[in-house]
Order: C-alpha cells, then structure tokens, then sequence
C-alpha cells in the first residue's frame, strides 16, 4: 500500500510540473498566434476625473474682485440681476488637486494646487465661470 501511496504522489507532482512549464508557454503561443485585433487584457491606459459645483450668491456690489493662485482659469459671462453664480469645473488624472475657494461677497479667493509628482502630460486644470449681473465691473488682483 505504501508503494501506490508514493507511486501517486509522483504521477500527481508529474501533472502539475507538466502544467506549471507547458501552461504559460502554451498562452504565450496563443497569444501570438491570435489576431492584432484580438483584445489582450483590460490595461488600463488612463483615467480622467471631473467634478463640476455650481454656487450662487446674491450680490449688492458693483465690482467683483478676482485673486487667484496657480492653475485657475476665469472666465466672465453676463447673468440676471441680483446675482452672482459661481462655477467651478476641476478636471484631473491621478490624484485631485487642491482647490481652495473663499467669497465674501465682493472678492472672489482662489487657489488650487495639483499634484507635485504628477508629469507635465498630466491633466490639471481649474476653471471659474463668474455669471455676473450687467453692470457688474470684474477685476482680477495683479
């Protein structure tokens, strides 16, 4: 009995051996037998993140005062009076930038920060949209 115990045991390490060299060898040939076309795998080539937030505001001055730090976009659209709407649309790939963003009913503070470590090819970007009433004078700090 022992010697079909140790005669199974050979034969069971036999298969998987067999296995553990002809598996991979048999999918690499596969693969390169199969078509260009053919879909590899699910890699994940890039990821792209938005978020949009859309705050408004009633409004009793004649001047909206703009200071902005880093990579902000301000652009400036006409609105109904009374008003103030303030959109933000930050679109990123890897990690979120930091946005920082104060109102105090006549000055606009911004500032956002990406990600230090991210590449140049990396998307980043913060954009305002200020829907102002018309007469509404929009200034920017130097």
């Amino acid at each position: 009995m022992r010697r079909n115990v140790r005669t199974g045991w050979i034969v069971a390490s036999g298969l998987l051996t067999t296995l553990a060299v002809c598996g991979p060898a048999a999918a690499a040939w596969l693969d390169i037998l199969s078509p260009p076309d053919t879909p590899r795998g699910f890699l994940l080539l890039s990821s792209t993140s938005s978020q949009t937030v859309e705050d408004v505001y009633r409004i009793t001055s004649p001047e909206v005062v703009v200071d902005r730090t880093g990579q902000v976009e301000v652009a400036v659209a006409r609105g109904p009076a009374g008003q103030i709407t303030i959109r933000r649309e930050v679109t990123w790939q890897g990690g979120p930038p930091d946005v920082q963003q104060f109102w105090n009913g006549r000055q606009l503070t911004v500032k956002a920060t990406c990600d230090p470590f991210a590449s140049e090819e990396t998307v980043c970007v913060t954009r305002y949209t200020l829907t102002v009433p018309p007469g509404v004078k929009v200034t920017e700090v130097p």
